[in-house]
């Protein structure tokens, strides 16, 4: 499945920015495939990325801690 995410310049007026320079995640359980799908802001692709690190935890698009105890271990 495939889907494009327009998001639209709502931001301004009510005083909020986007960090577009940041990469996206989609949360879902490890038995349901990830759906392929682009975000957009103006010229801006939001790329998604499969685990990422939030505060010095390393979340990932499963919420499983797999990919932190690795990162905790090798230290």
């Amino acid at each position: 499945m495939h889907s494009t995410i327009q998001i639209t310049n709502n931001y301004k007026p009510n005083l909020l920015s986007l960090n577009y320079k940041k990469k996206g995640g989609q949360f879902r359980t490890k038995n349901i495939m990830p759906i392929d799908s682009k975000i957009i802001y103006g010229n801006y692709i939001i790329s998604n990325v499969s685990h990422t690190n939030f505060l010095g935890l390393v979340i990932d698009d499963i919420l499983a801690w797999s990919n932190h105890i690795e990162e905790i271990v090798s230290k």
